[in-house]
């Protein structure tokens, strides 16, 4: 038996100006987006910091923001704004 980190889902509550919405994501974008309940509004993370909390590695971190900063629903704001991922790049949780 293997615990598969990669395939697991959760069910994520969060506060937005327009109200509460429940996010359907995976466990890697769960883990990112709790580093932002400590963060102050407005305030970034930058990859390595991001990295260096979650311990995932360049490849399956890179996609994850993807997914939370540059899909449809973006769930974080990127700086700066591209649709891909780079080492130097910063986060913040999108409170619009």
């Amino acid at each position: 038996l293997a615990w598969a980190h990669n395939l697991g889902h959760c069910l994520v509550r969060a506060k937005f100006p327009s109200g509460r919405k429940e996010l359907a994501v995976s466990l890697y974008q769960t883990v990112v987006l709790l580093l932002f309940n400590n963060v102050s509004d407005g305030e970034e993370l930058d990859f390595k910091a991001i990295q260096e909390q979650t311990g995932l590695d360049d490849q399956n971190l890179k996609l994850t923001l993807v997914s939370l900063a540059c899909g449809r629903a973006r769930v974080l704001t990127k700086n700066p704004k591209s649709r891909h991922v780079d080492v130097t790049d910063k986060f913040a949780f999108n409170n619009k």
